[in-house]
Order: C-alpha cells, then structure tokens, then sequence
C-alpha cells in the first residue's frame, strides 16, 4: 500500500473542524454583547493540529501543523466591525497562508455575537483552499463570544448547534457540531471586570472522497472542552483555550485505517 495522507484536508479545515463554533440558535432579544463604536481589538489566534494515521505494514503517519494569525477587529457601528488579519504564519500544510494577510472583512453579528454575514472573502485561494467563504466566515467567529438572551451571570447555561457542509479537493463532507456553555463565575482577568464561562461540545464528520485515484469513506466523531474570558459589559472575549479530539476511520477498498486528530486553539487580546 502507498503512502497515504489526507494532511491537505484536515489541515486546511483546520479553523472548522472543530472551534469554528455554531451557528446561531435563533433566539433573540438583548444581550451583554455590546462593543463600544471606535473600540479597536488586537488579538493572537494560535490553532496547532497532530494528526495520526494508523497504516497497515508502514506503522503511523504522524503530521503537525499550527497557524498563528494576528487579527484587528474595529467596532465601526453597532453590531457591525471591521476585521483585519494583519498577520500570519503556517508550519505543516500545503496551504500558503499569503493571500489572506491583510485580508479586510466587514463581519455583522446578531445581537448575541453570532456571524450574521462576512464581507470580502471571495476568490482568495486561501480561503477557497479552506472549503470556501461560509467555512472561513465560521472561523472569524471564534473572535466574537455567542452569547445567551439573558444577562451574563453565574450558572447562566445556553446551547448551540450547527450542521455545515464542507467540500474541497474531491471531498464533501459534513460537519455537525453541538455546543453547551456555562457561566462558572464572576471575575477579574488581567484587571478588567470579567466572566469565567466552561464550553463543552460534541463534533461529527461524515462523507466521501477521492485522493490519487484512492475513493474513501470518512467518518469521526470526538469531543471538545474549554474555557474563556467574557469582559462584563462588552461580551468581548479576553481569553479563550480550547483543546479537541476527533477519532475516526478513513475506509478504503482495500483497509480501513484509523485516524485520530488532536486539536489546540487559542485567543488572546494582546491590546
């Protein structure tokens, strides 16, 4: 059997797989997400995949690979900001992270801080490499918090849950993902005025492909867990860790090889 990897996929999904979150419930009504016009953010998203795949006679295939990108976001009206990637850098996938450094985006969000549209993702072969522009919208909403209707306040609990197809070089798969939050309790981070909230979740993928000529069935199922930092008043994220695991089998004509993928991500205000 040949070397088999399906790095190039996984890898470039890597903003959707897992963290890019849900999209919105449906509710809504007031919430605490309320940035102030004119208030510009900088943050450092860091993501970093291992990927194993387990191959009968050649042993386990083990690919890393991590993007950081550092990202402005600009209150320009009510719900509405600009996003700015001002920088970026990949190790481990074949995607060359070029054509989206300056990439502007004008990103609108419901009251609860749900992507409601993003502007200005079209014909970027980053971002076509990714699975297209509704895969790269779902990745910009780990900048902004989805929120409950009520206030934010210890033992507060609220849900998510999205279904989202993703195709791209001779894959369609489908995505589903269901998400629950809690609010842990009433802080401080870094002298700001702020709220611990947990994130646990459920993740599946389900589809076909064909690589080299190879036709396969994929499908996996995992976990996520996490944790952030909502400053009271604004519903800004201040800090956010996530950590994933996905498990699965990639199903050949001639084997089925077990995959398993390990998943960090996390975002900071730097300023």
């Amino acid at each position: 059997m040949k070397k088999i990897s399906i790095l190039p996929l996984l890898t470039a999904t890597v903003f959707s797989i897992l963290f890019a979150g849900c999209a919105s419930s449906g509710r809504t009504g007031s919430s605490p997400f309320d940035w102030e016009t004119g208030m510009v953010s900088a943050y450092e998203v860091v993501q970093n995949q291992s990927q194993t795949l387990e191959i009968p006679g050649q042993g386990n295939q083990v690919n890393d690979s991590g993007a950081t990108m550092n990202v402005s976001v600009d209150a320009v009206a009510p719900y509405t900001f600009k996003v700015t990637i001002t920088s970026a850098e990949a190790t481990g996938s074949p995607l060359s992270v070029d054509p989206i450094i300056g990439l502007e985006s004008e990103v609108v969000v419901s009251p609860t801080g749900a992507i409601m549209s993003a502007s200005g993702l079209e014909d970027n072969a980053y971002i076509d490499g990714m699975g297209g522009a509704d895969v790269f919208k779902e990745s910009l909403q780990e900048l902004f918090q989805r929120l409950p209707d009520e206030p934010l306040a210890p033992g507060v609990e609220w849900s998510t849950s999205s279904t989202m197809p993703i195709a791209r070089q001779g894959m369609e798969l489908t995505r589903e993902v269901t998400e629950t939050y809690r609010v842990e309790e009433s802080t401080t981070f870094e002298g700001r005025d702020a709220f611990l909230v947990q994130v646990d979740g459920d993740v599946s993928m389900t589809g076909t492909g064909n690589q080299g000529g190879q036709e396969f069935d994929f499908s996996a199922q995992g976990t996520m867990s996490g944790s952030s930092y909502i400053e009271a008043g604004t519903g800004r994220i201040l800090s956010l860790e996530r950590t994933g695991k996905l498990a699965g089998i990639i199903a050949l004509t001639q084997a089925d090889l077990p995959i398993t993928l390990d998943l960090t991500t996390s975002v900071k205000l730097v300023e």
